[in-house]
């Protein structure tokens, strides 16, 4: 039997994971056909080094969309997929980003933000957002102290500048915003207070007014419900 990925050469290794076909070899890189086909790896390739233009990465993503690579998987093969990077299992499990990481990756979302809008339009597809608990927590205390007031727009439905803030009062030029632990100083890299007035200094700039409900504050609802009433007089 031949090589079926055809070198010619006399098959030897059936398929199994890893080897879609009869192979020449125990690993199909190493088959002269696939060898030929998809070039040599690193400084042998001859593309070793050569950046491609922004137009052919244009016509490359544009004639891949809408397809779909490899064979088309099942439910349940995703579930197998999902479960088998659970928790200690995942590569990145126990892992954090250095500072240099997070900067780079916070400096890339800024600039896909600011100029590419289609981005934006697929980023917020493909969130599926929707109130959290603690967000449910802070509208089912706006329900009562203020009814109507605020509107959640948590979801991305509002812009101010490039901020999408949690609830606005369009009206008396409110917001309240929600944090959790994705503001702290643990996470951003920056003092949390440096953070909050930042914030709040931003929404400044097109005539909002500011008020910060940390997650672990609506442990004491009445004190929240005291501080939203301050805030709207």
């Amino acid at each position: 039997m031949k090589c079926e990925y055809g070198c010619g050469r006399e098959a030897k290794f059936s398929p199994r994971k890893g080897l879609r076909k009869w192979c020449c070899e125990s690993a199909c890189s190493r088959c002269p056909a696939v060898r030929k086909l998809y070039g040599s790896p690193g400084s042998k390739n001859p593309r070793y080094g050569k950046e491609v233009s922004v137009e052919t990465r244009e016509k490359i993503s544009r004639g891949n969309k809408g397809k779909t690579k490899g064979r088309p998987k099942s439910e349940e093969f995703k579930k197998i997929l999902r479960d088998r990077m659970k928790g200690q299992n995942n590569p990145q499990f126990g892992k954090e980003n250095t500072k240099s990481q997070k900067e780079k990756k916070r400096k890339t979302m800024r600039e896909k933000f600011k100029n590419d809008k289609e981005y934006v339009k697929r980023w917020i597809a493909g969130m599926n957002s929707k109130p959290n608990k603690c967000e449910i927590k802070v509208m089912e205390i706006l329900d009562k102290v203020c009814p109507k007031k605020f509107k959640y727009v948590g979801n991305y439905t509002k812009w101010i500048g490039r901020r999408n803030p949690d609830f606005i009062d369009e009206e008396d030029k409110k917001i309240i915003e929600h944090f959790g632990w994705v503001h702290t100083e643990e996470n951003r890299g920056i003092p949390t207070d440096i953070h909050v007035a930042e914030r709040i200094e931003y929404f400044e700039r097109y005539g909002y007014k500011t008020l910060i409900i940390w997650e672990h504050e609506l442990n004491n609802i009445d004190n929240v419900s005291s501080r939203i009433r301050r805030f709207i007089k």
